[in-house]
């Protein structure tokens, strides 16, 4: 690791972060929005002052056995697994105030050298933010074991546990729609759950809302992204109270519906349904689905959020129907 006397020199990236769905994306395209970032939480401190702390910290970890293995000679096994996951779960959770997080478990039962040698990189975060080198760490074990496993499993000849690198990739490729919709998908299966509402350097990590201004941001068209959220038996009562009011609002839009789910069923052409809570005991809430195993392995009961396309209400069969539906 090579020390830079002026700020944020030693912020230059190189090498590529991989995105979603086998693509690659330069890590050096989103080089302004990480510097920005990083300025941010330095806030007003002085620049001779955060150049000074940078320059200490980074000999720190340069001396330390464990950036030797990890950046020197490059070793990717799962036994650092649990250390890479938390460099990048500190860079998602950052604040404005430079604060960060690491997983309770991590903290608890980690490996105590790891966590003290991820606490040391992860004060970065407070003079300029990770360098290029911490960087592909990421893209390393990105590469040998994907974004998240939610189960263990056997890679190789190794057993390795779940863990998550959408914090770090989530944060550093906020403009990825790849990545952007593999995030919705994780919220989903409440892989990235939250509702945090604090002063959060990356909320689309964090708060369903975010995640969908982000990916409007970044492509409108998505099918996953909704222009607005409501709960199935709100929905129904929309209709109810006023159909004219209710199509104006939500009528030929995408919707992300929220409810409990009462069955799946198929109409008369042989299209899956699912039928949400209405909150009415004759009318019903039916959401479109793919035929897949998806909406197979759906359960009743459950929670759910479908986002689809409002087609408005059957006056005879009083069902607000919800089409070409995607499961949240």
């Amino acid at each position: 690791m090579r020390h830079q006397n002026k700020y944020f020199l030693a912020l230059a990236l190189t090498g590529t972060l991989f995105s979603c769905g086998g693509g690659e994306q330069s890590a050096t395209e989103n080089f302004d929005d990480y510097q920005k970032t990083a300025q941010a939480v330095v806030g007003d401190k002085a620049p001779e002052k955060a150049s000074a702390e940078r320059t200490a910290l980074l000999e720190q970890i340069e001396a330390n056995e464990l950036y030797k293995t990890l950046v020197t000679e490059k070793v990717v096994t799962a036994e650092y697994l649990p250390l890479v996951e938390n460099l990048g779960y500190s860079l998602g959770s950052l604040r404005t105030n430079g604060k960060y997080e690491l997983t309770r478990d991590f903290k608890r039962k980690g490996n105590k050298e790891h966590v003290k040698f991820c606490e040391l990189v992860a004060s970065l975060h407070g003079c300029g933010g990770f360098s290029s080198d911490i960087l592909e760490i990421f893209d390393r074990y990105k590469t040998k074991y994907g974004l998240y496993q939610t189960e263990e499993k056997v890679v190789g000849d190794e057993k390795v546990e779940p863990f998550n690198l959408l914090y770090a990739f989530g944060a550093l490729n906020s403009k990825n729609e790849d990545l952007l919709e593999e995030l919705v998908h994780a919220r989903g299966k409440e892989i990235m759950k939250s509702s945090r509402k604090d002063d959060l350097l990356y909320p689309h990590l964090w708060q369903q809302d975010a995640l969908n201004d982000q990916l409007g941001k970044v492509n409108k068209d998505s099918e996953l992204h909704y222009e607005m959220a409501i709960d199935s038996k709100d929905l129904y009562k929309a209709y109810e109270e006023n159909e004219v009011s209710a199509d104006n609002k939500m009528k030929g839009k995408r919707i992300a519906v929220t409810g409990r789910l009462q069955g799946v069923s198929k109409d008369m052409m042989g299209k899956p349904y699912a039928i949400l809570k209405s909150g009415d005991f004759f009318g019903e809430v039916n959401c479109y689905l793919p035929n897949d195993k998806k909406t197979s392995s759906l359960k009743k009961g459950e929670k759910l959020t479908l986002v689809g396309t409002c087609e408005g209400i059957n006056s005879v069969t009083e069902t607000v129907s919800v089409e070409n539906c995607l499961i949240y």
